[in-house]
């Protein structure tokens, strides 16, 4: 994979994990996790007040987004950066250019994370 020019822009490492749902002995279904993609760098910013209202209404519960080079991602994974967990709300190649993604993200309270 080419480096992008904003390359050094991603200053810290996640992981991306996917669920898979299956049945336990009581074929109760039960979702787990697994790491798709490992020390994936990537920038995460706190979401402001301005670029919220221009996200609408269908994005309100946004607090954060990633920025990160061209992966295999979708709104069913989750990201994982340290003990913070975040659900992708939405994954998007920025102006179709190919260069980086723009993943719109809700963080999860200690709660919600299973």
């Amino acid at each position: 994979m080419a480096i992008s020019p904003a390359h050094h822009l991603f200053n810290i490492k996640v992981d991306i994990e996917r669920s898979t749902s299956v049945q336990d002995e009581y074929t109760t279904p039960t979702t787990t996790w697994a790491v798709e993609h490992s020390d994936l760098e990537v920038m995460i910013q706190p979401i402001s007040g301005d670029e919220l209202l221009r996200l609408g209404k269908d994005l309100q519960e946004v607090s954060h987004i990633m920025f990160t080079d061209p992966i295999d991602i979708t709104a069913q994974d989750r990201v994982k950066y340290g003990d913070r967990y975040y659900n992708i709300l939405h994954a998007g190649n920025a102006i179709e250019m190919d260069h980086h993604l723009e993943v719109l993200l809700r963080e999860l309270a200690n709660t919600e994370v299973v």
